[in-house]
Order: structure tokens, then sequence, then C-alpha cells
């Protein structure tokens, strides 16, 4: 009976660290499908209300509200003078076992960076005066 403590611990804790990874990673991914659906949709380097909301559907179409039992979900998209778009999102995950140890919620934040460069191409047929 005493090892059921230290052995629901290990569980909670192990169980605690899947869901956090879990959630960091499909936030992550969230925040880089907006912030490269934003950019994508820029044809200079100003950023628009426009931008802005095209990369929070993005984001909304990959991390729904309540996904994983996040709560206090965030996300914002801005940009540089450069025509970068930053995104960064955030929410809260609770615990599901470690309560049991007054061990509350973990905070996720994820924050990414989109650029555009246009590649160098050269012409590999034809004379080199071309």
């Amino acid at each position: 009976a005493a090892s059921l403590v230290p052995l629901l611990a290990m569980v909670g804790g192990a169980v605690a660290a899947s869901r956090f990874y879990m959630t960091e990673t499909r936030l992550q991914a969230a925040c880089d499908a907006g912030a490269l659906a934003a950019r994508r949709a820029m044809d200079t380097t100003q950023f628009t209300a426009e931008h802005r909301q095209i990369g929070e559907n993005f984001f909304d179409q990959n991390f729904e509200d309540g996904m994983f039992g996040v709560a206090n979900r965030t996300r914002s998209y801005t940009a540089t003078s450069g025509g970068e778009v930053v995104g960064t999102a955030s929410g809260n995950l609770p615990t599901s076992l470690m309560g049991v140890f007054c061990v509350g919620d973990f905070a996720v934040p994820t924050a990414v960076a989109a650029i555009t460069q246009r590649p160098r191409t050269r012409r590999l047929w034809g004379s080199a005066a071309q």
C-alpha cells in the first residue's frame, strides 16, 4: 500500500509530461501554419488586419478552443518592418493525476517567425552572356 503513492506520482508525472509535449507540438504547428499563411497572403511587406485574420483562421483550424483541455488560449500575429510575420500562442494545460499532489496547470507558450525569400537561380542552359 505504501508503494502506491510513489507509483501514482511516477505515472502522473509521465502522463503530464506526455500531454504537455503533445500539446506544445500541436500548438507550435498551429502557430507555424498561421504565420506562414499570413506571410504567404502578403504581396508586399505591409501587414494588415486581413493578413492577421488569415493567420488566426489558420491557427484556429489547427488548434481549436479546448483542444487537449487547454484553457485561456491566446494567439497573436504581428509583422516587422521587413515583412517578417511573428506569431505567438499560449495556453494553460490542466493536469490530470498530478492534481492529487497539488500540481496546477502548465503554461504552454510558443513563438514563431515566417519570412519569404526569393531563391537565387541561374539559368543553366544557353550561353553565359545571356
